[in-house]
């Protein structure tokens, strides 16, 4: 069977993955380089339109818009290192298969939207104080939604190849054991997420959040032998966030999305809550890979 730790295709000795990162990082310097230089733009052009103690733009669609297309350097850069130095197709860091399933993508985001929002009902029942609905525009909601459903899983996309793709295939090179790749795969991205805001609700327990999610989003791609689930199961998690949820400590700001939660403290209780939908994510991918007998 075709593993997705070990793509068959291309040139893949260690010292070209190493090489491929700095190739890499300079694409993701580009894109931020535009975002800067967009700001930049806009504070002469327009001040009002930048907030410059946060240096960020004011209006949050503009920056969800912005911050997300950047990501498509991401993807570029890692296009560049899997055709020039791996000579192999940036769709071999996603699936090993002929072709990527896209009904394994549909799914992985179906069934994680359906828990975020099943959970959310919960809350909403249990703690209704904890949430108002923000003053509905639709042309806001509108552009929110589009925004959403086209740039976002560009942005979660370009997480997924990086790190459960490239850097997942590159680790597998020296261990094969799918707890302690999850591990190494689940602490990275999780640290590097140490520096969004939400990190002021409780450092602590919002990092214990970020590594967990991301040691069982590593593993269930081990597991399902591929990167199909966990890239629907990204984006659905960014675009519900980004339509349901703001708070005052959010990466995408405070955008127009349908609810305000004025909860934001993170404590152990809460974090179980959070991660409890990513077990049951594992769960599910895992046992319908193997009802179709994908090998494991």
């Amino acid at each position: 069977m075709k593993s997705f730790l070990n793509p068959e295709k291309g040139l893949n000795q260690t010292w070209r993955y190493i090489v491929s990162i700095p190739i890499i990082f300079i694409f993701i310097i580009i894109g931020i380089l535009c975002y800067i230089a967009a700001l930049y733009f806009a504070s002469v052009h327009a001040e009002d339109m930048v907030d410059f103690d946060e240096v960020v733009f004011s209006n949050p669609l503009i920056d969800l818009f912005l911050t997300n297309a950047m990501m498509v350097f991401w993807i570029i850069g890692l296009w560049v290192a899997a055709r020039i130095l791996h000579r192999r197709s940036l769709k071999s860091f996603i699936t090993p298969y002929r072709t990527i399933r896209w009904k394994q993508i549909i799914f992985g985001f179906s069934v994680t939207f359906s828990l975020l929002a099943l959970f959310l009902i919960i809350d909403l029942i249990s703690n209704p104080n904890d949430y108002y609905m923000q003053d509905f525009q639709f042309s806001n909601f509108l552009l929110l939604i589009l925004i959403s459903l086209i740039l976002t899983p560009v942005q979660t996309t370009a997480e997924e190849l990086l790190f459960r793709g490239f850097l997942l295939q590159f680790f597998a090179k020296f261990t094969k054991s799918p707890i302690v790749l999850s591990l190494i795969i689940g602490g990275i991205f999780g640290i590097l997420h140490f520096s969004n805001p939400e990190m002021e609700n409780g450092a602590f327990w919002i990092g214990v959040d970020y590594i967990v999610t991301g040691v069982i989003l590593t593993y269930v791609t081990i597991k399902t032998n591929s990167l199909e689930a966990t890239i629907g199961a990204h984006a659905a998690n960014n675009v519900f966030i980004s339509l349901f949820i703001a708070s005052n400590n959010l990466a995408v700001g405070h955008l127009p999305s349908l609810f305000f939660t004025n909860n934001n403290e993170a404590t152990a209780i809460t974090t179980l809550l959070s991660i409890l939908p990513s077990i049951l994510f594992m769960y599910i991918m895992i046992r319908s890979s193997n009802k179709n007998s994908m090998g494991f």
